[in-house]
């Protein structure tokens, strides 16, 4: 893989389950959803890893201190976080309200 990707995982008959497999092991399935076959992370010819999503570097707001995340206690990314993690708790599930979040940081 070229540039920095993170590992896609399919079913063996081509659907997606995750294209995050390493950042995000709580979507990891062992058999697909939609057809019930196993899944897999490499390829079973050549045993390469399946690029997945890119992992971009994120920008340092951190003004050079150290340890700094870049979220500014009270700031609008904190908040934005926890409405989404309210209504997350809320609903009782997990939704795609992450995606538009997403699209803010990039």
């Amino acid at each position: 893989m070229s540039g920095n990707y993170d590992v896609q995982q399919v079913c063996k008959n081509g659907h997606q389950i995750t294209g995050s497999y390493k950042m995000c092991p709580d979507k990891r399935k062992d058999f697909c959803q939609e057809c019930g076959a196993p899944t897999i992370i490499a390829c079973p010819s050549c045993d390469k890893a399946i690029e997945g999503t890119q992992i971009k570097a994120r920008p340092d707001y951190s003004g050079g201190r150290s340890g700094h995340s870049g979220m500014v206690p009270g700031g609008p990314l904190m908040f934005l976080t926890t409405v989404l993690i309210v209504v997350n708790l809320i609903l009782g599930q997990k939704t795609k309200l992450w995606q538009p979040f997403k699209r803010l940081q990039s």
